[in-house]
C-alpha cells in the first residue's frame, strides 16, 4: 500500500470516528453500507468475504479465549471463621463482617441484626471467586457459603469494590 492510500485510509478512519461520536443509528447504518461497498469494490467479492470471515473468526476466537481465561481464575477454598462483627448502617440494615485467614470479608448489608449460626467463630466456610461474563465484560463474584444444621447451604455475597 503506497503512502497516499495509507494517508487517505487514516484520514477516513479519523473522520468516521468523529462522525460516530455524534451519529444516530441511521448514519451508522449508512456508514456500514459504505464500508461494505468499499470492501467489495477495493478487494472484490471473494477477497472481501474472506476478509470478513477472518475478522469474524478472530473476534470470536479472542472472546472465547478471554472467557476461558476468566474461568481458569475461579477460586474455591475452605476457610475458618476467627470472628464475626455486626454494625448498624444508616438505612436500617446491618453490615456483617467475618474475619478469616483471608482477612476481613464484608458481606452485603442485611436487614437482620443477628449473626447467622453458620458464621459463628470456629465454623468452616467455603470461599468462592467466580468470574462471569455480564454486560460485555468479565465480572468477579465473591461469596462464602456454609452448611447449616438443617443441611441447607447458606450463601453470602461479599462486597467487593
Amino acid at each position: 500500500m503506497d503512502m497516499t492510500k495509507k494517508t487517505l485510509l487514516v484520514a477516513a478512519v479519523v473522520f468516521i470516528a468523529i462522525v460516530l461520536l455524534f451519529a444516530c443509528w441511521q448514519v451508522l447504518l449508512v456508514l456500514a453500507f459504505i464500508g461494505l461497498a468499499w470492501l467489495l469494490v477495493d478487494l472484490g467479492p471473494e477477497k472481501s468475504l474472506a476478509w470478513l470471515k477472518e475478522a469474524f473468526v478472530d473476534v470470536f476466537t479472542y472472546g472465547k479465549t478471554k472467557v476461558k481465561e476468566a474461568a481458569k481464575n475461579d477460586v474455591q477454598e475452605e476457610l475458618e471463621i476467627h470472628d464475626a462483627v455486626i454494625k448498624p448502617l444508616e438505612n436500617g440494615t446491618y453490615e456483617l463482617s467475618v474475619f478469616t485467614e483471608k482477612g476481613k470479608l464484608t458481606l452485603e448489608p442485611r436487614k437482620f441484626n443477628v449473626i447467622p449460626e453458620v458464621l459463628n467463630k470456629g465454623n468452616k466456610v467455603t470461599y468462592r471467586e467466580v468470574s462471569t461474563w455480564e454486560d460485555a465484560r468479565i465480572r468477579k463474584r465473591v461469596t462464602i457459603s456454609a452448611i447449616g444444621k438443617d443441611g441447607e447451604e447458606r450463601v453470602f455475597r461479599i462486597v467487593t469494590d
